[in-house]
């Protein structure tokens, strides 16, 4: 894998964000490849996602509320009132 990561660091590319990146790769390698080396670290960033998504909810609520976009999830009260759909197959 580091191999691969040093090669693609290599490449001359001409979009800007790759360039970035490949830029970038060699300076922080030890830090991309960690979680090769040490049976601690999570190969993921689960961890980290689920840590900061009520921020991000919370974040995004509050946008939709500024903006006046707020939509109720769940049943509505015209779903509440209507008879049950019957889930027979009819043959």
């Amino acid at each position: 894998m580091e191999t691969c990561l040093d090669r693609l660091a290599q490449v001359t590319y001409d979009e800007p964000n790759a360039k970035r990146i490949a830029k970038r790769m060699p300076k922080r390698r030890k830090e991309l490849t960690a979680f090769l080396w040490d049976e601690d670290l999570d190969g993921t960033n689960n961890a980290a996602e689920w840590a900061i998504r009520p921020a991000v909810v919370a974040r995004r609520s509050a946008a939709a509320a500024a903006a006046g976009t707020v939509r109720m999830r769940g049943p509505s009260l015209r779903h509440c009132c209507e008879p049950p759909v019957s889930r027979e197959r009819i043959y």
